[in-house]
C-alpha cells in the first residue's frame, strides 16, 4: 500500500529522519540516500498515530521506488503488543493482513 509515514531510524552515530513509500505487515519501503547494506538489521521507529512504534527491520533490497531510492525492509521483529499494533494501523491502510 503507498503511504508516507515518518519513520525514524535509530542508530549508534544518532538518528536520521525517513518517511515510507510503501507499507504492508512484512515489509516497507524506507525512503533514504544513505547507504544501507542487504541483511543488515535497523531499528527504527514508525510515528504511528497512536503514538512511536520500535521495529526491528532486516534490508531485503536497495534501490528505487519510483524517483525516490532507499531499501525495502522486513519486520524482523516487534513485541507482541507492538506486533498488533502495526497489523491494526496495517489494516487502517487497507493493507491485507496475513491469515
Amino acid at each position: 500500500m503507498l503511504a508516507q509515514v515518518p519513520v525514524k531510524w535509530i542508530r549508534r552515530a544518532g538518528s536520521a529522519q525517513l518517511t515510507t513509500a510503501d507499507i504492508c505487515v512484512s515489509r516497507m519501503f524506507l525512503c533514504t540516500a544513505e547507504p544501507m547494506k542487504v541483511g543488515e538489521l535497523l531499528k527504527v521507529e514508525v510515528n504511528l498515530p497512536d503514538g512511536p512504534l520500535v521495529l526491528i527491520v532486516v534490508v531485503k533490497n536497495c534501490g528505487r521506488r519510483g524517483q525516490r531510492a532507499g531499501a525495502g525492509v522486513a519486520v524482523f521483529q516487534a513485541a507482541d503488543e507492538d506486533a498488533a499494533r502495526w497489523r491494526r494501523f496495517c489494516s487502517t491502510l487497507g493493507c491485507e493482513l496475513p491469515t
